[in-house]
């Protein structure tokens, strides 16, 4: 355990002093906003300047991230260790709010990943490196774009709900969603992690089941199946309705917050988007399933063939 926990320490801060050198060089090699990060910067900028009500049509996602920047400068000016070159409402310290998201990821992972292994050993943080270290993500550490914001509080709000914090990971959830409106896929999918939960701890009560899980055969006749129907029918039906209405109740903070949702897309001219809606309209692109299932492929494929 003690060695685990030095090799555990020993990467973090290796991957630590990497992330943050290589925050300092490409901050000295791009000193001015680069590509989208003109419009986050700006409005970030407004914010510090305490001008909450400016609003860069421009930009589509929620100003999570911009909130949360001013929160930090706030932090930060109270105590005073701000300067010139690193000061209040500069870009410098607009993107280290990604850095600090980056550097409490690991963390985050690692606690998610204990608990689906569900081992009593301390969980090693190789792995939880390797996702922080992947391309799509770790690229946006170094610039002011939402992509790590929301990642790390998608990932809170996943971790809550594995350890049954439901209106703890709601909260993160909504907090997930101000960074990127795309994270509400991540409230469905805990719905959907609930609803598998739920179906396990009640299959046992089913008689139905039972007849047919202790069965030597894996066959049956017709006329078995309407009498065992007939028998248990009624029971099963009230089965049913208890197991949905428990469903409901485990997943009420979730369905709090997907008609939130669905209240904001609807005030939104049923736009996902909050700026240039013209330009993102909700279509079916199938070519972008084959784009995902090529890039999945490519990256789970060495797990899938360590697991055979």
């Amino acid at each position: 355990m003690v060695r685990s926990t030095f090799v555990n320490l020993v990467l973090y801060q290796l991957f630590a002093l990497i992330t943050i050198y290589l925050f300092v060089y490409i901050h000295e090699e791009v000193p001015e906003p680069y590509m989208d990060e003109y419009f986050h910067f700006h409005q970030a900028a407004n914010y510090c300047s305490g001008n909450y009500t400016h609003w860069d049509p421009s930009i589509t996602t929620p100003p999570g991230l911009y909130t949360i920047t001013h929160l930090l400068e706030m932090m930060l000016n109270s105590i005073q260790i701000l300067d010139k070159t690193f000061g209040a409402c500069s870009l410098g310290l607009a993107r280290f709010t990604n850095v600090i998201f980056m550097l409490a990821l690991p963390f985050v992972f690692m606690k998610y990943l204990e608990k689906i292994k569900k081992e009593d050993e301390q969980t090693s943080i190789l792995p939880a490196l390797c996702m922080c270290c992947h391309p799509l993500i770790y690229f946006f550490t170094f610039l002011y774009y939402t992509d790590v914001g929301s990642l790390f509080f998608a990932m809170v709000s996943l971790t809550t709900h594995v350890y049954h914090y439901r209106f703890l990971s709601a909260m993160f959830s909504i907090i997930a969603l101000t960074f990127r409106q795309t994270n509400i896929i991540i409230v469905a999918y805990e719905i959907g992690l609930t609803i598998i939960e739920e179906f396990r701890s009640k299959n046992k009560q089913s008689h139905i089941l039972h007849v047919y899980t202790s069965r030597s055969s894996d066959t049956i006749e017709i006329k078995e199946y309407f009498i065992v129907l007939w028998k248990y029918g009624r029971l099963e039906i009230k089965l049913i309705l208890n197991l949905i209405q428990s469903i409901i109740w485990t997943c009420r903070y979730n369905l709090c917050v997907i008609i939130l949702f669905v209240l904001f897309f609807i005030k939104n001219n049923y736009s996902m988007t909050l700026g240039h809606q013209e330009h993102h309209q909700i279509v079916l692109h199938l070519a972008q399933m084959h784009y995902y299932a090529t890039y999945t492929a490519f990256f789970v494929g060495a797990h899938i063939v360590s697991n055979q």
